[in-house]
């Protein structure tokens, strides 16, 4: 599909930190293969603009940009941490006009997988249902308008409408206070955990826990969508294909300099991208 802009836009609001770095290092390599020219700090953005965006969080306008993108039909890439090492800001997935992949397709060996050094582990039976509470730019952008705590209070009242089984909270720490390990750790004894879809659901899935995961994303095919279905949990075969595609479709600062990262984007998405 050939898709063809004025010029490539990197919007106001993006903070000075990895969200730009990253942005303009994919922006960069888009112009080199398209010819388009880049305009950084953009106030207004129009029909004909390719955008580029750091993550969910990454600016302050992101439900703003995003709303008014789908509205206007305007284009954007967005560059977010990665599905897996997510912990470590090394490596990053690019999407087309999505936050997360949408469908995982596509044939993929294990090899990158391996790199990560990381083990799907077993299916573990625990008791517990655990509540992995998003951030509230998670519920924002997801349209729930609820804040944290009220979405967790309603969360676990649906919860005991459908079982008895003890229930655990974990609400979203700052930066600084999170790691791999630390949530990981956390999953022991777990029957699932319920949450929208946040890069911790990933983590379950491949540490053993089946998942009620309530927003479509890439884990779509792989959880149960709603608590109504706590008693008939989904334990997926295929989750190295998952995984395989995932850690395929996430790359390092190198990958994103030397078109790697929209090469191999562009061509899961089926895009040629041109100059009007």
């Amino acid at each position: 599909m050939n898709k063809q802009y004025k010029r490539i836009v990197i919007p106001k609001g993006l903070d000075l930190g990895t969200s730009r770095r990253t942005c303009t290092q994919l922006a960069n390599t888009i112009s080199v293969s398209s010819g388009l020219e880049i305009f950084s700090d953009v106030d207004h953005i129009q029909q004909g603009d390719l955008v580029i965006l750091g993550g969910v969080g990454g600016h302050d306008g992101f439900q703003k940009y995003h709303e008014s993108f789908q509205e206007k039909n305007i284009d954007y890439v967005n560059v977010e941490k990665g599905y897996c090492n997510w912990w470590k800001p090394v490596y990053w997935r690019v999407t087309f006009n999505e936050n997360q992949i949408s469908d995982i397709k596509g044939e993929y060996t294990n090899e990158r997988f391996a790199k990560f050094k990381l083990k799907i582990k077993q299916w573990q039976m625990g008791d517990q249902v655990y509540i992995v509470a998003p951030s509230q730019n998670g519920l924002d952008v997801n349209g729930i308008k609820q804040n944290v705590d009220q979405w967790i209070e309603s969360t676990t009242q649906e919860i005991k409408k459908h079982t008895n089984r003890p229930i655990k909270v974990r609400k979203k720490m700052p930066k600084k206070a999170r790691g791999s390990r630390g949530f990981c750790n956390s999953l022991k004894n777990i029957y699932c955990v319920v949450s929208l879809h946040t890069m911790a659901m990933t983590e379950a899935l491949r540490e053993g826990c089946p998942i009620i995961s309530l927003v479509p994303g890439c884990l779509k095919d792989y959880r149960v969508n709603s608590i109504d279905k706590i008693n008939s949990l989904y334990y997926p075969e295929n989750r190295q294909y998952l995984f395989n595609c995932l850690t395929n479709l996430q790359f390092n600062s190198d990958e994103l300099i030397s078109g790697v990262a929209w090469n191999t984007m562009s061509k899961y998405y089926g895009i040629d991208i041109t100059k009007i």
